[in-house]
C-alpha cells in the first residue's frame, strides 16, 4: 500500500496517510474540527426541505439564512413544498 503526501484540513500539517481518503493528521484533529463545523452548521427547513449551511459566519442571523432560502427558491419550487406539505397534513397521497 503506498503512503501518500498529505497537509491535514484542519491544522495544515503535512502527514503520512495511508488511506487515500485521509484528510486528518490525527485523531485530536478530526473531533476538534467536527466539533468546530458543527457549531458553525445551521439548518434551515422550509416545508419538507431541509438546507444545511456550513462554514456560516457567526454573524449571520437565522432569519438571513431562511431569507436567503425564500429567494434562492422560485414560486412554483414554493407552491410544490407548501402543497407537499398540506398533503402530509391531511393524510392524502399523491
Amino acid at each position: 500500500m503506498a503512503v501518500v503526501k498529505r497537509d491535514c484540513i484542519r491544522c495544515g500539517a503535512t502527514f503520512d496517510s495511508r488511506n487515500s481518503r485521509g484528510v486528518y493528521c490525527s485523531a485530536a484533529c478530526k473531533s476538534q474540527h467536527h466539533r468546530i463545523r458543527k457549531v458553525t452548521e445551521r439548518r434551515v427547513v422550509v416545508g419538507r426541505l431541509e438546507v444545511v449551511f456550513r462554514d456560516v459566519n457567526p454573524n449571520t442571523t437565522q432569519e438571513m439564512l431562511e431569507q436567503m432560502m425564500h429567494d434562492a427558491l422560485t414560486p412554483a419550487m414554493l407552491e410544490i413544498i407548501h402543497n407537499n406539505e398540506q398533503l402530509t397534513t391531511t393524510g392524502e397521497t399523491q
